[in-house]
């Protein structure tokens, strides 16, 4: 009658909890489940690649709230609300998690590849506030120059299409060789306020490449002429304005992507880089990818993410093996996605 009354008055008082099949045994405390900092960071990664930015960032804050985090590890966190910050386009306090960041580690480095779009300017104005020095580099890849005859204004934006493929093929297959960012040059270009529509003279690319901290300027122009395509470039020693190198390459237009990988080939040797390689890389990809891919190019410089998104992946279902094209719209994803969802439109 005891254990029965005592049963019953625990049930009341919510204390009565069975454990195995011993009356009176003390039951065990509830278990507790961690999760490592490790775990905490790629969940947060993955709500940021999905656009799910707030609840990304209540992640990054649980995480940089642990104890015993690695400078490399608080680094890898305040990034991460950097970038969540920017593609919200709420770019002041993108800017302070970049400069906690930095004062975590002053070698701070950056891949633009993985950030959303206008993150890097939002870097540089941040390192020039800091008074950061440039850090030394090789070679800058101006936007080509179009000479067409034919089809002049649908291939515009070959312009900085044959530069980023030359710039990727560089950095992928010439490791000697330091580059310096796209971004970096869109950075200074607007900080002139250039178009980059408008043709370098060599004065003003000299200054450029200055501003941007390169040894060495890589300048060209491409011209169309019915089916066939010529492709000619000069390479720029940037401290006295000397030319060093010029060399050309032609063929049919319907094989312009290996075109610009031989270009890449004859740039790295002439910059004394490792090229084995190169050329082989887009040697066989339509023309097409080429296209949409550098129309997706102009559309992100006009942070009209959704369009350039869109391009992107056009480009990719030509050619499914178009890494630059999928790079792209995974770095595009979660900004992209959040103004679809939010409906705020691209700044």
């Amino acid at each position: 009658m005891r254990t029965v009354l005592l049963a019953a008055w625990l049930a009341i008082a919510g204390l009565w909890v069975t454990v195995g099949s011993s009356a009176g045994q003390v039951p065990s405390p509830p278990e507790v489940h961690t999760t490592s900092p490790d775990g905490l960071l790629s969940g947060a990664e993955e709500r940021y690649n999905r656009a799910d930015l707030d609840s990304a960032l209540v992640g990054v804050s649980d995480y940089l709230a642990l104890p015993g985090l690695t400078p490399r590890q608080r680094v890898d966190g305040l990034l991460l609300r950097a970038y969540c910050y920017a593609a919200k386009q709420e770019e002041n306090a993108a800017k302070r998690a970049i400069r906690e960041a930095w004062d975590v580690n002053h070698d701070l480095k950056v891949d633009p590849d993985r950030v959303p779009p206008r993150f890097m300017w939002l870097y540089y104005d941040v390192m020039k506030e800091l008074q950061v020095p440039e850090p030394p580099r090789t070679l800058a890849v101006l936007f080509f120059t179009n000479n067409s005859t034919t089809d002049h204004a649908a291939l515009e934006p070959l312009s900085q299409g044959i530069a980023d493929i030359i710039s990727t093929d560089l950095q992928d297959t010439a490791s000697t060789i330091r580059l310096v960012e796209r971004e970096r040059i869109d950075y200074i270009l607007h900080e002139l306020e250039i178009e980059k529509s408008d043709a370098f003279d060599q004065s003003l690319a000299v200054k450029v490449g200055r501003l941007v901290g390169a040894h060495y300027l890589l300048m060209g122009s491409f011209l169309r002429m019915n089916d066939d395509v010529r492709i000619d470039y000069r390479l720029v020693k940037t401290e006295t304005g000397e030319v060093l190198k010029g060399n050309s390459v032609k063929g049919k237009m319907r094989v312009v992507m290996g075109l610009i990988d031989e270009l890449a080939v004859k740039v790295a040797k002439e910059v004394g880089g490792a090229v084995d390689a190169a050329g082989r890389t887009h040697k066989d990809m339509d023309l097409g990818a080429l296209m949409k891919y550098s129309e997706g190019l102009d559309l992100m410089d006009e942070q009209r993410y959704g369009e350039a998104r869109e391009k992107f992946q056009a480009a990719l279902e030509i050619a499914p093996g178009f890494a630059l094209a999928q790079n792209r719209i995974t770095q595009l994803n979660p900004v992209a996605q959040y103004t679809d969802n939010s409906g705020s439109g691209a700044r």
